[in-house]
This record gives C-alpha cells, sequence and structure tokens, in this order.
C-alpha cells in the first residue's frame, strides 16, 4: 500500500498487509495533516495469489487566501481593490507591488514572499502620489493672509468655498511638490503656503467659536469602526479644528451621536464624552454587520 500525492511523492512509507486467498481486503486509510483522500488505484476486493500493488493517493488541501491591499499612505485610503492569492497548504507564493497610476510605492507591510498556510495572511502596500516630494506632519495653527478657496489636494481640483482672510486654522501636514509648498487643514482642505502665516505663539493660541460655522447638524445615534490602519491611531479634537484631546486606535468601536457639516463642507462626527473626529477616518456599522 504506497501513499503518495498527485505528484506521486511519497506521503509515507508503504504499508504491506497479508490475508488468505479470497479473502475480502479491509482497508484502513490513514488521515494525514494538510492532506484529502483522493482516490485508489490498483485495488481488487479479495486476497489474490498475486501481489497486488494498491497506490492510495491524495490531494494537498487548499489553504488560506494571501490577501494583498493597497493604501494611500498620507490619507490611508484604500486606492485599489484587494488582490486574493490562492493555492494549497505549503506552497510558494511571490508578489510585488503592481504599478497604480498617478502613484509610487512607498511602504511595504508583510511577507512578499512566503508560504501559503492554513491561517490568512496579509500584504499591505503603501503608496504616495508621485508629485509629493517631501511630505511631514506637523502640528501648530496658521493665519490666512488672503481669501482662500482651498484644493482637495495639492494641485488638484478647487472648492467652491473659500476661507476668510485672518482665519486661523490648525495645519496637520506639509507637503513639497515640484511646483508648491502646501498645508493641509483637515480633510481635504489644502493651501498653500503663500497664503498663509505660521502662528509662533502655538502654547496660547486660542480658536474663537466662530472661527468655523456649522451649516448642518443631525442627532443620530450609530456605532461607528475607527479605519485607519494597524497599530496607528486618529486625533480627536475638543472641537471642529479645534484641540487636540483623545486618541482612537485603528478598528476601535465608537459611539456617534452627531453629524456636523461646517461651512467648508467638512464633516465630523461628535463622539460622546470624547470630541470631535474627522468622518474619513470612521465607517459606519451596519446593524447586519
Amino acid at each position: 500500500m504506497n501513499y503518495i500525492d498527485e505528484k506521486a511523492q511519497i506521503i509515507k512509507q508503504p504499508d504491506v498487509i497479508y490475508g488468505k486467498i479470497g479473502d475480502k481486503i479491509k482497508l484502513v486509510f490513514p488521515k494525514f495533516e494538510n492532506f484529502i483522500l483522493s482516490k485508489i488505484s490498483d485495488f481488487k476486493l479479495r486476497f489474490t495469489k498475486e501481489p497486488q500493488k494498491i497506490n492510495i493517493i491524495y490531494l494537498k488541501k487548499m489553504g488560506q487566501p494571501v490577501i494583498f491591499y493597497y493604501f494611500d499612505y498620507d490619507n490611508y485610503k484604500m486606492i485599489k481593490k484587494p488582490d486574493f492569492k490562492y493555492d494549497v497548504i505549503e506552497s510558494n507564493y511571490s508578489s510585488k507591488p503592481p504599478q497604480i497610476d498617478q502613484y509610487k510605492i512607498y511602504l511595504t507591510s508583510g511577507n512578499q514572499n512566503g508560504i501559503i498556510s492554513n491561517k490568512v495572511q496579509t500584504i499591505n502596500y503603501y503608496y504616495r502620489l508621485k508629485n509629493w516630494q517631501i511630505v511631514q506632519k506637523i502640528n501648530y495653527f496658521v493665519k490666512l493672509k488672503n481669501n482662500v478657496f482651498p484644493s482637495i489636494i495639492p494641485e488638484g481640483k478647487i472648492l467652491k468655498d473659500k476661507l476668510p482672510i485672518n482665519s486661523i486654522w490648525k495645519a496637520f501636514i506639509t507637503v513639497k511638490t515640484e511646483k508648491d509648498i502646501w498645508f493641509n487643514l483637515g480633510g481635504n482642505q489644502w493651501i498653500k503656503a503663500i497664503d498663509l502665516t505660521i502662528v509662533t505663539n502655538n502654547s496660547n493660541i486660542y480658536l474663537p467659536n466662530d472661527s468655523y460655522k456649522i451649516s448642518n447638524s443631525q442627532k443620530i445615534h450609530k456605532k461607528g469602526i475607527v479605519n485607519f490602519i494597524p497599530n496607528k491611531s486618529i486625533q480627536v479634537f475638543d472641537k471642529p479644528y479645534g484641540k487636540k484631546i483623545n486618541n482612537f486606535c485603528h478598528n476601535e468601536i465608537i459611539t456617534i451621536d452627531e453629524i456636523i457639516k461646517d461651512e467648508n463642507n467638512l464633516i465630523w462626527y461628535h463622539i460622546p464624552n470624547n470630541g470631535y473626529v474627522i468622518k474619513n477616518y470612521i465607517n459606519i456599522i451596519k446593524k447586519d454587520d
């Protein structure tokens, strides 16, 4: 009795069984980890005068998938649908980051070369826009020198609603492109460095309550989940464009009791007993999820 896989590779050393001619052969099929019984070849029901060679053929089990995710490193949004690699357990896989229009690969998390197993494996590819040369996270305030129409991204489409002269904003990221330096004021609001001055006394800065206006608000009671990046957290503010007071971790479940849309079309969620977060990083949980 030979125990082999579909490629005729030996799984276990052969067994020999004996019996009287004409007696029925009673087979017991051993079980092997990561294999399933496929078929039996050259099998006769009874012992014969001549020796018999029985091949018991096993197939490798299908392993769990390897999942490839593609994110924008700077806003953690998914920029391409995930890919899935399926194969049998103990087979090799190899991958490399695909080219994505307008992006360049920035960082990789996970094993690009490995072995399919009975556990799900993930590989995260992080990309950055090609024209973003230098990116720096910042934590200070800026004052606008002019009435400014912000862009949705550096050198991108211009929004319809302008930000008023002398208004003070908290800046989160600065980006140097081939043409200009840009500051992010939260969400999809970007302005050029030439349109602002940096407020130097950050420790004493005060944003008056009328530094933003609410265009629409709605009371709700829903659960949400933080959709950011594994092992990272998002900031919580005491009010829109206000002071950082807390953090929420990726995949943390939160309760939302109000949605606020400000005059700049930026949407905020209010978290009871915590503060405000930007909508971009929260997914509302449906009842049947």
